[in-house]
């Protein structure tokens, strides 16, 4: 059988209690379709024989013990059409059930006459055929359909034109009717049933996967891209006149990684990172990307006032933050590990690229100019750019480095950033740091 999709044992199952828990032998790779298949041809046999089961009854009870002991084989039948579903071959089962119901069914009505209602087997048959062929068996379906209308009308029509072989009394005949017409009438509520219900755990089932993807493309991307992006938005790309991006490097984990084993040095990275993401949350500032032991943030790109005048203030704090991080690290692990952080604000350009593994990436001088930031720093130290001293004004303790030669920049004023408004800076240049220079 074809594999359709990715439900497993145990969840189709649950999805098909209606069938029973007689299903000992589910095929363990089937999809949602040939799932659902699988599940109404069990069913359809599983509800077969039960009727029969009741008809053999009701038949020895009445007397009628050839009639008694037919059913009995068409208990077997059914029970060979079960075995067979569960062997992968459902579409033969399907055909053995549909023979034993329209030849059972002609049998009655000739010998019991059409007011006992056999001829209404047949005209169900269209339905069930129909339901328990895969979309693709259309010849099958057609057939199916086809067969049991004509095959109905003439059996209830020659039952009506012919005098039956056994003269039953007018209750028994209305009570074979009523039988018959009642075991119809739930054979087609239990399968309308069973579907309503599938119907439902496939919706539910639907929306929880929505959910699981929109909280994975929420991880990717920034919610306001996400929201865009479901709106039908294909083109995301956006001008942004002043935002802050920080690069920042493990210092010494190049180093380390020849040291330590690739999965001690994956939970190092995690662990770090994951403290990283933790401030950015917090902060509201954007991750963009990790390369190896780098990691980008952005601040400033959201449309809210308060995102645009204070982006340079949120992602000094979020260095802060950082080096605080990998010094709690490196000191808990005892490894020899520090940072280097690089901030530069300015003007970007923020979008969305790729059809396939996409990402949300910036472009611009400014990431450029922030990248070498972080480059031409020292361990241990986060610098910026005049643009970014600027914007931080009183509120952080920043030490003049001075004129520095940057690479495709040319030479640029830099500054230390030590700390914020409640932080006293650590190292040497601590005096200087509190005379800032514009």
């Amino acid at each position: 059988m074809t594999s359709m999709g990715t439900q497993t044992k145990a969840e189709f199952n649950r999805n098909t209690r209606l069938s029973g828990r007689l299903l000992l032998a589910f095929p363990s790779e089937l999809g949602a379709e040939e799932a659902r298949v699988f599940a109404v041809r069990s069913a359809l046999a599983l509800i077969g024989g039960s009727m029969h089961v009741v008809q053999l009854v009701v038949f020895f009870a009445m007397g009628l013990t050839l009639q008694a002991w037919l059913s009995v084989g068409s208990v077997a039948i059914f029970g060979l059409a079960w075995l067979l579903v569960q062997r992968g071959m459902g579409t033969l089962a399907m055909w053995v059930g549909y023979a034993e119901v329209s030849a059972h069914a002609t049998y009655l009505t000739h010998t019991l006459g059409a007011d006992a209602g056999y001829a209404l087997f047949m005209f169900c048959l269209g339905p069930f055929v129909f339901l328990a062929m895969r979309p693709d068996q259309v010849t099958h379906r057609v057939a199916g359909v086809v067969l049991a209308l004509v095959g109905g009308l003439a059996l209830w029509l020659h039952g009506r034109s012919s005098v039956p072989d056994i003269a039953l009394s007018d209750d028994e005949v209305t009570g074979l009717f009523l039988m018959n017409a009642s075991g119809v009438l739930v054979a087609l509520v239990l399968i309308v049933a069973w579907f309503a219900r599938l119907a439902e755990q496939a919706r539910a089932a639907q929306a929880a996967e929505r959910e699981r993807s929109e909280a994975l493309l929420r991880n990717i991307l920034p919610e306001r891209i996400t929201e865009r992006l479901k709106a039908g938005e294909t083109t995301i790309a956006d001008d942004v006149a002043s935002a802050s991006v920080l690069f920042a490097d493990l210092v010494g984990f190049t180093k380390l990684s020849s040291q330590v084993a690739p999965r001690e040095l994956i939970a190092m990275l995690d662990s770090i990172f994951t403290g990283f993401d933790a401030l950015a949350e917090t902060l509201g500032v954007e991750k963009i990307k990790t390369i190896g032991d780098a990691y980008m943030v952005v601040s400033g790109l959201s449309e809210s006032a308060d995102d645009r005048s204070t982006h340079a203030e949120r992602l000094a704090t979020m260095a802060l933050g950082m080096r605080e991080v990998v010094e709690a690290y490196a000191q808990a692990a005892g490894r020899p590990l520090n940072i280097r952080v690089g901030i530069h604000s300015g003007p970007v350009v923020a979008g969305v690229i790729g059809t396939q593994k996409f990402a949300y990436d910036l472009w611009g001088d400014t990431v450029n100019t922030a990248s070498r930031m972080e480059s031409h720093g020292e361990p241990g130290r986060i610098q910026v750019s005049r643009a970014t001293h600027d914007l931080l004004g009183d509120t952080f303790v920043l030490e003049r480095r001075g004129e520095i030669d940057v690479k495709g920049k040319g030479a640029m004023q830099t500054w230390w950033l030590h700390g914020g408004p409640n932080i006293q800076p650590s190292d040497e240049g601590a005096e200087e740091a509190t005379l800032r220079s514009g």
